[in-house]
């Protein structure tokens, strides 16, 4: 009970911000699409592990998109997210 939340609260997370850029040509679906598959996996960690590092949680932030229109005729779109991790204070 309290004692387990005074631990946690005495140990401290630390706020990390994070953006995940993705540049695709000609797909917006598929751009939306893998946005979407990201924030479900990274929001789901809730007192996990992503690549070995201990997460508290993951919160999806603002996006940013654009759309070049290239010289070849292609479309570049661009999607940009912000994540915010919370992890555990590990210095002593």
């Amino acid at each position: 009970g309290g004692d387990v939340a005074q631990g946690d609260a005495a140990l401290g997370l630390i706020a990390g911000r994070f953006q995940i850029a993705i540049h695709l040509l000609n797909d917006y679906t598929r751009l939306l699409q893998l946005d979407k598959k990201i924030s479900a996996e990274w929001t789901a960690i809730v007192h996990g592990h992503l690549e070995g590092f201990p997460v508290q949680n993951v919160v999806r932030g603002g996006i940013q998109q654009s759309k070049t229109v290239l010289t070849s005729g292609n479309i570049q779109y661009r999607l940009v997210r912000d994540f915010t991790f919370h992890y555990p204070d590990a210095s002593p």
